[in-house]
C-alpha cells in the first residue's frame, strides 16, 4: 500500500522564474547606465509634459483669446510636426556629429560664437 500513495502524489515541478522582465534588466545596468536611463526618461516624460499643457489650455486660449478652433488645431498638429521634425534632424546632427571630432568641434566653435556679445552697427 504504500507504493499507491507515494503514487498518487504528484512530483515537485521545477518551476525556473522567468526574469526577463524590465526590473531585471533595470538590475542587469551598471550605475552610469542606470543614470542614463532616468535621464531620457525624465526628458521623454518632460517632452511629452509640455505638449499634453498645450493641449489642456487650448480651451481657456481660445475662449479668452477668442481664437477659431480652426487655427487653433492647426497650431496643435504643426506642434507635433514640427517636434517631430525636430527629433529627426536632432538626430541627424548628433549622429554626423559623434562621428567626426572636427564636426563637434565645429558645432561648438559656432555655439560659443554665437552666444558671445554683439556688436552694435
Amino acid at each position: 500500500m504504500s507504493d499507491l500513495t507515494e503514487a498518487a502524489l504528484p512530483a515537485a515541478i521545477d518551476l525556473a522564474i522567468d526574469d526577463s522582465g524590465m526590473a531585471a534588466f533595470y538590475r542587469g545596468m551598471t550605475v552610469p547606465e542606470r543614470r542614463t536611463m532616468v535621464a531620457c526618461a525624465l526628458g521623454y516624460a518632460l517632452d511629452g509634459l509640455d505638449f499634453t499643457i498645450y493641449t489642456l489650455v487650448l480651451g481657456t486660449v481660445i475662449s479668452l483669446w477668442h481664437v477659431d478652433r480652426g487655427p487653433a488645431g492647426l497650431t496643435v498638429s504643426a506642434t507635433l510636426v514640427c517636434s517631430a521634425f525636430g527629433g529627426w534632424m536632432a538626430g541627424y546632427v548628433s549622429l554626423r556629429a559623434s562621428r567626426s571630432s572636427r564636426s563637434f568641434a565645429r558645432c561648438s566653435a559656432s555655439a560659443l560664437a554665437e552666444s558671445g556679445p554683439r556688436r552694435q552697427h
